[in-house]
């Protein structure tokens, strides 16, 4: 419970991140306000879940409507913290490992759900902590597995990227790139399984209702996400 009351909390911090770093602005300065009216948020602005429940989804100095970004991310990211250690089996340093890998497929998704970006300022640094982990040995996989891993996740969609002449963005093949430094070279294919058949399956449904049109891009980033975090539920039951 605890972990995941301060996933919320870092939820808020992945929120600035999202909306700012993709802009090429600071993450620290300055500090967060409104983005309407560029009011310093105070204290009581800044708790997570319940400042945006409270304040009804409004800045409460102009009155402007907030993105849903802020919560989703808050939740998110609170979800995330607690099924990184539930995954771990209570192993902290694995917990660790992946609090790191959950967050950046948290901040990511925002990302490219709202900008239909996933930008090289954020993955190649999820790649890096992914590797790095793997090296210091509290990672779910060896160095060896999380180097194959990498390789794999992004060789697979450029290959894609290619033979589509550019249906798949470079981003994406970066961001599988990311999920094998963490999973590993048969997970990352897993996570790809699975990302594919939850795309098909939102995609046909949102045609169905009429909120897609067939050759619309829809942004992939999320359901890589979704497809990884598939992968670790499962490695926890199986």
């Amino acid at each position: 419970m605890a972990l995941a009351v301060s996933g919320l909390f870092f939820g808020s911090f992945y929120g600035v991140v999202a909306g700012r770093l993709p802009e090429g602005r600071s993450i620290v300065a300055p500090p967060s306000s409104c983005p309407a009216c560029g009011h310093r948020l105070g204290p009581l602005d800044l708790i997570p879940v319940v400042s945006f429940v409270v304040q009804r989804r409004r800045c409460r100095y102009c009155g402007a409507v907030l993105p849903w970004r802020y919560l989703l991310i808050e939740l998110a990211s609170g979800a995330a913290f607690a099924l990184a250690h539930w995954v771990s089996g209570g192993h902290w340093p694995l917990t660790v490992s992946g609090i790191v890998f959950l967050s950046f497929l948290v901040i990511l998704s925002a990302v490219d759900l709202e900008r239909m970006l996933l930008p090289d300022k954020i993955t190649l640094p999820g790649i890096a902590a992914g590797l790095g982990l793997a090296v210091a040995g509290i990672s779910f996989v060896p160095w060896t597995g999380a180097l194959l891993g990498a390789a794999i996740g992004y060789g697979l969609l450029w290959a894609v990227r290619v033979l589509t002449r550019g249906a798949m963005g470079g981003g994406d093949a970066k961001l599988l790139a990311l999920i094998g430094a963490f999973v590993g070279p048969v997970d990352v294919l897993k996570a790809l399984f699975w990302a594919s058949a939850i795309g098909t399956v939102v995609s046909g449904g949102m045609m169905l209702a009429g909120r897609h049109q067939r050759g619309q891009p829809l942004p992939f980033g999320p359901f890589l996400a979704l497809g990884a975090v598939v992968v670790l539920v499962l490695s926890r039951w199986l």
